[in-house]
């Protein structure tokens, strides 16, 4: 059987994923967390915290504009009178106005869009990572299947009848299945010393696809093929021989026979991520527009256009979850909970400074009188 011999050990020596610096934190960095599920959550947790000053620029630029639109409304009503109908004209001194005032209209969006940009990149170096590791789970069986056939066939193979040598391939072919099964079940590269699979996640049975109860852990073929994406198309990608990967994909069902046929490989999740995703997606948007709304944003078109996305935003998030790996996912939850959270806290500290404020300025009316708010607009 030297056609085996030459497909052994392929999962020792195929390429990592080398994108920058996503797969390289990921699979590197963090890699002192066993469980790649946790693995996530911590990668997004810090990388959330990371990014956080971006967001308090967000939100003290949306106070400044605030602070601004409250200061200069008795201004505006004027302006709006002596226009009477013309929009356009009311809508042009406006923001002559603002920008006088220091008005801020994009400074505030600028870390959305690194906040967008982010997400979008992340969510190709996570399906390109679980795609990736699909792949090398299975070139990891195809490793153990290979050792165990060979291990079992007799060395006077040629020599036996053609009956003989289709009841050696039938026994080996079970052996190998039998070795596939126990390695993914009991050997530490797929389990850690503690027997917790490294690529489940809760209730999750694998991480690198959908949290959904029509699909199962262990891929038939076809579903395989479209996990892996060019893994699976292009070796040079693997840094492998074309004739191996080949060789390696013709053994799939072979290989996968035991595990695809276990009581294990039912559902691979239940929906709840894909439903967390939606509903912290939504909450975190509503969030964010009353927010920019209390801020004086939220004008004219610009209202219609934030109330569509609050309903699109969660349907990319649903399509997301359903459609590809529940590692990123998981991303879109944490992150989600966590925006909500640092919002919270943000608004919870911004409140302690507006009546510390506040009462300094209650204390220096009191000392010194009003100022007149006229003085404070120009004409």
């Amino acid at each position: 059987m030297a056609f085996l011999t030459g497909i052994l050990s392929v999962a020792e020596t195929i390429a990592q994923p080398n994108g920058i610096p996503w797969e390289w934190l990921i699979l590197k960095v963090f890699s002192f967390v066993v469980n790649y599920g946790w693995r996530v959550v911590l990668f997004t947790v810090l990388l959330k915290l990371l990014l956080y000053p971006l967001d308090l620029f967000q939100r003290y630029k949306m106070r400044k504009n605030q602070k601004i639109t409250e200061r200069l409304k008795p201004e505006m009503d004027r302006l709006q009178k002596a226009c009477g109908g013309n929009t356009q004209e009311f809508q042009q001194k406006q923001m002559q106005l603002n920008k006088r005032e220091g008005y801020s209209y994009f400074s505030a969006c600028l870390p959305a869009i690194v906040t967008m940009l982010i997400f979008f990149w992340l969510f190709y170096s996570l399906n390109n990572i679980s795609q990736y590791m699909i792949m090398r789970q299975y070139l990891e069986w195809c490793d153990v299947y290979n050792a165990a056939y060979e291990q079992v066939m007799p060395d006077n193979y040629d020599e036996l009848t053609e009956d003989e040598k289709a009841a050696a391939k039938m026994s080996a072919t079970e052996t190998g299945r039998k070795a596939v099964y126990e390695f993914y079940y009991n050997n530490d590269k797929t389990y850690n010393q503690n027997g917790t699979n490294m690529e489940n996640f809760l209730w999750i049975k694998n991480i690198w696809s959908p949290d959904v109860p029509w699909k199962k852990p262990i891929l038939e073929y076809d579903a395989f093929l479209k996990a892996t994406g060019d893994w699976s198309k292009k070796s040079g990608k693997l840094g492998i021989e074309q004739e191996k990967l080949d060789a390696a994909l013709a053994q799939y069902t072979d290989v996968t026979g035991e595990l695809q046929k276990s009581a294990e490989n039912k559902t691979n999740g239940l929906l709840i991520l894909p439903i967390l995703a939606a509903g912290l997606s939504f909450l975190s948007q509503f969030i964010s527009q009353r927010q920019q709304k209390k801020s004086g944003q939220n004008m004219g078109a610009m209202g219609g256009s934030m109330k569509f996305m609050m309903v699109l935003f969660p349907i990319m998030m649903v399509f997301f979850s359903l459609t590809y790996t529940s590692a990123f996912t998981l991303y879109i939850v944490v992150n989600s909970a966590m925006t909500i959270l640092l919002n919270l806290l943000s608004s919870l500290i911004f409140g302690i400074k507006d009546k510390t404020a506040e009462k300094a300025a209650t204390a220096t009316i009191i000392k010194y009188g009003r100022p007149d708010p006229n003085d404070r607009i120009k004409k």
